[in-house]
């Protein structure tokens, strides 16, 4: 993968996930071997389980998001994320959730 593929696959990528656009955002995962959303989490490594995760973006009140790839090797991308969201429920304003994730893509 090269850069400008990456660029424009993160970007298609934010636009679903801002527009709350599940089944797009989760098909662009179809070749995807290995999905980390966080250091700290399990990794997903079927479609099946990419989506189950994603389901909660349908509940989230996006303000907005922000990714750039960090680093890429041969298939492997690691991109950071910054999401802000309103969290009412929190009697927060705005929270911003800053992280990075791994993706590993098939060939």
């Amino acid at each position: 993968m090269n850069k400008q593929f990456v660029e424009e696959w993160l970007n298609k990528l934010k636009n679903y996930w801002f527009n709350k656009n599940i089944d797009n955002a989760v098909a662009l995962f179809k070749n995807t071997t290995f999905y980390q959303e966080t250091p700290f989490m399990k990794p997903y490594t079927t479609l099946e389980e990419i989506n189950e995760e994603w389901q909660h973006v349908k509940n989230e009140n996006i303000q907005s998001i922000e990714i750039k790839p960090l680093a890429i090797d041969g298939y492997t991308v690691i991109a950071q994320w910054i999401l802000k969201i309103l969290m009412v429920s929190m009697k927060l304003n705005l929270m911003k959730i800053w992280n990075v994730f791994t993706l590993k893509v098939g060939r």
